[in-house]
């Protein structure tokens, strides 16, 4: 527990041990997120990774370990700068999830992400040390990247490209405003990051036993871009921590024809650049830098050579059999006077389930390699000055389930159902995100609260007979809204986030423009599963019996490039009012729904 201000110095510490010499605020967006790759250096923009979290250095990346229709999740959480404070904490995690087959030679993954560094408990004094109230600061971000992945042969040369954007809705909690004069304590802002990732996968075979193959590979990404971060004072906004990465990796692997892999090497160099270029005066206009900044190819990446403005990074990796990796590297940034050393390993059942079923051919082995995998991941930092980020440590589990198409055909032809029935019914799966919004119905109201978009997850399935198309979907619609509250003599002004969990039935009539476009529209009927209310970043849950029903309808297009494969958006509507939870201020909640469509 700490009084305020050593609160702000803390900040003012975490950011100098991130990337020195910036004037960027939540320098903590930079913490690196992945344990497998906080062990080879941090080289996640550049080498092709099976690690979820490998997207936090570049969205192209952390793709390659789905098998077919997949879901994996990972989680991480370690003590953060334990030299410097006892009660930091850093936590991530990632859900990811696949939605083309792999009988096709592309990949579409949509994850999602939430990051969060715990501040602890803050004791709040006046000048003579006089404890005023208790608090907590955490920093946020929770987002949802999209990542597509072409890998196939054009004019005979192999090649593997990927594209990725993450959308991050990034909050800071520092102070409550009722301890500040004016102002807020509390900052709100929408960053993205968006990156590319490449390479050229060569493959030889060796007397029709042994094969090898090698994967050059080039990434690039630039991360929080956005805009400026706001808390007490406008006129003292600070720039985004804007990041350009860029960086080259080699992948070399010798493994037999049966698919038994016996030895692979990862290696790789890369550099980063803090894009925001120095404020000398207030008068001075928020700037940043372009494309890859002050990185130079051949100084900072190839020779990986350091200086003032640009951290270089350089790892490599060994793996055994595909059940152990080693990893070691090396982090330097000179302006921050940051040498690290990393290293780290991992444990992964793929490889342990191949080698048994090798040895004794027992299918059900290989079933279950199909379709469960479950990676460890642990990694340490070093540094000789004894620096606050040394001796930290990071360990993680990684989950997947795999090939969940081809499970479904597999059900469907052990209990005997005849696949000519959900070709007839058409069954289509749907997954995508929410953005909502609610409309007051007093307008003053309305003008006043300050209301803002906000994302929620969907998911459903449906069915069609010839142009009646009729589903079922679970729904979030998350709202954020200002709104004045009087207790007692006190009147505040709170931040609230309503979360509304919508169990929907809908029914929908479809209208085909030309081959590709249907236009549609229905109705809707909705049960409210949950509600939850956040208020300045506080959840409380609250029986949804009142507001558990629901009405509205629905009207969209979808766009179908073939048979099994679409995208579909939709605005939503909802008649029935809502309330909010202080005053009974009615408002009507709406949305617009962003879908990939898969057929089974």
């Amino acid at each position: 527990m700490k009084k305020l201000f050593c609160l702000f110095l803390v900040i003012m510490l975490i950011s100098s041990f991130c990337f020195a010499q910036s004037n960027a605020g939540a320098i903590w967006l930079l913490n690196s997120a992945s344990t497998s790759l906080n062990g080879i250096g941090e080289i996640g923009v550049c080498i092709p990774d099976r690690d979820l979290s490998a997207g936090y250095f570049n969205p192209a990346n952390g793709i390659k370990s789905y098998k077919s229709i997949s879901l994996s999740y990972s989680n991480m959480e370690t003590k953060w700068l334990q030299n410097l404070a006892s009660d930091l904490n850093l936590k991530y995690s990632y859900l990811g999830l696949n939605l083309i087959p792999d009988k096709y030679p592309f990949q579409f993954v949509i994850t999602k992400q939430d990051h969060v560094l715990d501040l602890g408990e803050q004791i709040y004094m006046d000048e003579y040390a006089n404890e005023l109230g208790r608090f907590s600061s955490r920093m946020s971000a929770h987002g949802y990247s999209v990542a597509a992945r072409y890998f196939n042969k054009f004019r005979r040369i192999p090649m593997d490209i990927s594209f990725g954007i993450t959308r991050k809705n990034v909050i800071q909690n520092l102070v409550p405003d009722k301890y500040l004069s004016s102002g807020s304590g509390t900052s709100e802002n929408i960053f993205y990051d968006v990156g590319i990732l490449a390479s050229l996968p060569i493959s030889y075979t060796i007397k029709d036993k042994w094969s090898i193959s090698i994967s050059p590979a080039f990434g690039y990404s630039i991360s929080n871009i956005g805009d400026s971060i706001v808390f007490v004072d406008p006129a003292n906004a600070d720039p985004g921590p804007r990041l350009a990465r860029a960086g080259i990796s080699l992948s070399a692997k010798i493994s037999l024809h049966e698919g038994l892999n016996l030895f692979e090497f990862r290696g790789g160099r890369a550099a980063s650049d803090l894009l925001v270029l120095p404020i000398y005066n207030q008068e001075e206009p928020i700037r940043y830098q372009s494309g890859f900044g002050d990185i130079r190819f051949i100084k900072n990446i190839t020779q990986s050579k350091s200086d003032s403005a640009v951290e270089v990074s350089r790892g490599h990796e060994v793996t055994f059999f595909d059940i152990y990796s080693y990893r070691f590297g090396r982090r330097v940034d000179v302006a921050g006077k940051i040498d690290l050393y990393e290293y780290g390993y991992g444990i992964n059942s793929g490889g342990i389930l191949d080698i048994l079923h090798y040895l004794t051919r027992i299918r059900p082995l290989f079933i279950l390699n199909q379709y469960v995998s479950v990676r460890y991941d642990y990694s340490k930092w070093t540094d000789d000055g004894g620096r606050p980020l040394d001796d930290t440590e990071f360990s993680s589990y990684t989950i997947s389930i795999n090939n969940t198409d081809k499970l479904i055909k597999w059900a469907i032809d052990r209990y005997g159902v005849d696949r000519e029935i959900f070709n007839q019914i058409g069954l289509t799966i749907l997954s995508g995100v929410n953005f909502s919004i609610i409309n007051f119905n007093d307008k003053d109201v309305q003008k006043n609260a300050k209301v803002k978009y906000d994302r929620g997850g969907d998911f459903g399935i449906e069915t069609k007979f010839n142009w009646l198309t009729m589903g079922l979907s679970y729904t979030q619609y998350s709202v954020r809204y200002q709104i004045k509250v009087l207790a007692d003599i006190f009147r505040f002004t709170p931040m609230l986030n309503e979360i509304y969990h919508y169990f929907t039935f809908y029914s929908l009539l479809t209208y085909s423009i030309i081959k590709p476009i249907n236009l549609f529209g229905g109705i809707q009927i909705a049960n409210c599963i949950g509600r939850n209310v956040k208020v300045d970043n506080t959840t409380e849950c609250y029986n949804s019996a009142k507001y558990s029903l629901n009405y509205g309808l629905i009207t969209g297009i979808d766009i179908l490039p073939n048979s099994w494969f679409g995208i579909r958006i939709s605005y939503n509507y909802w008649l029935r009012e809502l309330n909010n939870i202080f005053n009974d201020e009615s408002f009507r909640i709406n949305g617009i729904r962003l879908n990939i469509l898969i057929k089974l």
